[in-house]
């Protein structure tokens, strides 16, 4: 799977409110996570690519992630690496 630094996002909490980023290459496991936490009243963004999520916490900071550990690329590892540097 290519990622590009775009951030195709599926939701976006407005600028202050709270969320939990959700990082997961399975679209199928990432779709039913996020439908899971938001039916129980989180707010959630979440992306197929962890270098997407790096960028998007370039500018907006989650309380939460939640991430696959075996991905292409940059694994679940990486992206904690990631954004432990930011």
């Amino acid at each position: 799977m290519l990622c590009v630094a775009t951030v195709p996002l599926t939701s976006r909490p407005s600028p202050t409110d709270p969320f939990i980023l959700l990082v997961d290459d399975h679209e199928p496991s990432l779709r039913k996570l996020q439908t899971l936490l938001e039916s129980v009243g989180y707010a959630c963004v979440s992306t197929p690519c962890p270098s997407n999520a790096l960028a998007y916490c370039d500018t907006r900071r989650p309380s939460l992630v939640v991430t696959d550990l075996a991905m292409p690329r940059l694994d679940g590892h990486g992206l904690a690496q990631g954004l432990k540097d930011r």
